[in-house]
């Protein structure tokens, strides 16, 4: 019994031992607070171009797109008068014609969308410079989804990649929170590309 006793003593002082004392407690702490500069950096170059990318090209399309949705410009409808190719710029065609505001049927020459020939007429919206009219409808204002929301899209999908791959501690809170945010941006943008096809071949 006595020598037992005395084995069971020993493998409870290694046992103790083994454990880490404060000292470890304390570096484990810091090592998991030291920041990870590798990992910033790759999700800012990776992350960073495709954010310009959407700013830029949501600069570029909608304009038009808040013009066909009826919430700037005038309404009323344009006849197409005439249509270009020049020499120096291949695959684009410059179009104009008459505009005829439907309050009052004033009519001014601007531009005319590219899509139509010469006597075509459509529903317009004039933009507040008096520019250009663009087509006017939801479904045109739609169309206009897809590069912005494919942008998107691709940031969403780089978020949830950077989530799954991180060496953060999964399940808790903060790990919880960059997963739904990742979810929603890749939802969000994949949505509005299919929505924007969809417009596109409506249309």
């Amino acid at each position: 019994m006595t020598s037992s006793r005395r084995a069971r003593r020993i493998r409870r002082g290694k046992r103790r031992d083994e454990r880490p004392g404060p000292v470890d407690k304390v570096s484990a702490r810091d090592s998991r607070k030291e920041p990870r500069w590798k990992e910033i950096l790759v999700m800012l170059f990776t992350l960073g171009p495709m954010v310009g990318w959407i700013v830029s090209s949501s600069i570029e399309v909608m304009p038009d797109a808040v013009l066909a949705a009826g919430w700037s410009g005038t309404a009323g409808t344009m006849t197409v008068s005439w249509c270009e190719e020049p020499e120096t710029s291949r695959h684009r065609r410059y179009c104009g014609g008459v505009f005829v505001h439907a309050a009052d049927g004033r009519a001014v020459e601007t531009s005319a969308d590219n899509a139509f020939d010469p006597g075509d007429t459509y529903p317009a919206q004039l933009s507040p410079d008096g520019d250009r009219a663009v087509l006017r409808g939801v479904w045109y204002a739609l169309a206009a989804l897809p590069t912005p929301a494919f942008g998107l899209a691709m940031v969403g999908l780089m978020m949830l990649f950077g989530v799954f791959i991180g060496d953060g501690d999964w399940g808790t809170p903060m790990w919880w929170s960059l997963l739904v945010l990742a979810g929603m941006t890749f939802a969000v943008g994949a949505v509005g590309l299919i929505v924007g096809l969809v417009a596109g071949e409506v249309t």
